[in-house]
């Protein structure tokens, strides 16, 4: 290693670049960064890698929702989408009404309500089971998510009210 080291040293002028080289890569180099193809491949690059990203976020650190858990699962992309966020709306409220450690035993008159609306939601998932298309269900589910939340408001003011 100390004998190349040398070489190098001792010969300096052997081993320089040539006049204006730098100047020709540095065209070159912009020819290339600025071509077509390139910003072809770093924009699917950065889409693909962009997709990875909110993928892994939204399935491996945020497990509230999973497919197979939706009722709408077999309704139309719209009507899928609305239910990923309102269950994520709510998985998200709930966590918060969890961090008032509220207990739901001397506080039951909070949360009668919530268990109710999840009971109409398992009696929805069911009829919408035996009549998937059904435009009135899949409205009904929406509307109970959206009852859901407006009642976790409620209870989160009344804990933001008391604390």
């Amino acid at each position: 290693m100390d004998e190349l080291k040398n070489i190098f040293i001792n010969n300096p002028q052997q081993y320089e670049l040539p006049e204006g080289h730098m100047t020709r890569f540095g065209n070159l180099l912009d020819k290339k960064l600025h071509s077509k193809v390139f910003l072809l491949h770093l924009s699917t690059g950065i889409a693909a890698a962009s997709i990875i990203l909110f993928s892994l976020i939204y399935f491996i650190v945020d497990p509230k929702v999973k497919s197979n858990d939706l009722i709408l699962g077999s309704a139309n992309e719209e009507t899928i989408e609305s239910e990923y966020y309102l269950r994520n709306e709510i998985a998200n409220k709930m966590s918060i009404i969890h961090s008032f450690k509220v207990n739901k035993k001397t506080n039951s008159s909070l949360f009668n309500d919530i268990d109710d609306l999840d009971e109409s939601l398992i009696k929805l998932r069911d009829d919408l089971k035996e009549s998937p298309n059904d435009q009135r269900i899949i409205n009904a589910v929406i509307n109970t998510y959206r009852i859901k939340l407006e009642a976790l408001d409620t209870i989160l003011n009344i804990l933001n009210k008391n604390s």
